[in-house]
């Protein structure tokens, strides 16, 4: 029995994107703890899910795509995570309730996350150095809004803006030197 190579390829291709999928799939193990720690700590549920499934899907979809994609979704992960622990730690030790910065927490936040996805960029090839900080930085930003959804939709602009901040330099210069 002989098979038709055009056949074997197209097996040999969705045997890879499955394959592809099931690893970034694997990225949910890390996103998920930060939706149940949000949703207990923050009180916030809608805004928590909200955040939760767009983070699941952008990061999923961001390291099925692969390389610089990949790189970006995981490393902005990561780099959220950092930034989902700050404003955690403040919210749960009542800091900046009691010195009234909760946005201030959830823009540096922001920052720190965007800096650790900037710190990386000159790993990555000239030519996809832009799609891994856009990705990177929506990842992170995604990811340490969870921490400041007790702040609702302020909270995520906060962060949001905090990553633009520290991100956007970084864009620039590859934009400048391409």
């Amino acid at each position: 029995m002989s098979i038709n190579p055009t056949k074997l390829q197209e097996l040999a291709l969705a045997a890879y994107e499955r394959d592809r999928l099931r690893r970034a799939l694997g990225l949910l193990w890390l996103v998920l703890p930060l939706v149940v720690l949000s949703y207990a700590i923050c009180g916030e549920p809608r805004t928590t899910l909200v955040i939760g499934t767009v983070l699941a899907i952008a990061a999923v979809f961001f390291d099925w795509r692969g390389r610089e994609m990949s790189s970006g979704a995981r490393l902005g992960l990561i780099a959220g995570m950092a930034g989902f622990a700050l404003p955690v730690v403040f919210h749960l030790t009542g800091l900046c309730c009691q010195l009234d910065i909760e946005t201030a927490i959830c823009v540096a936040s922001g920052v720190a996350a965007g800096l650790l996805v900037a710190s990386r960029l000159r790993t990555i090839e000239a030519s996809r150095q832009v799609s891994f900080m856009l990705v990177g930085g929506v990842v992170a930003a995604l990811a340490g809004s969870l921490g400041c959804a007790f702040l609702g939709g302020g909270g995520v602009v906060g962060v949001a803006a905090g990553d633009f901040l520290a991100t956007a330099p970084a864009l620039i210069n590859v934009r400048v030197n391409a």
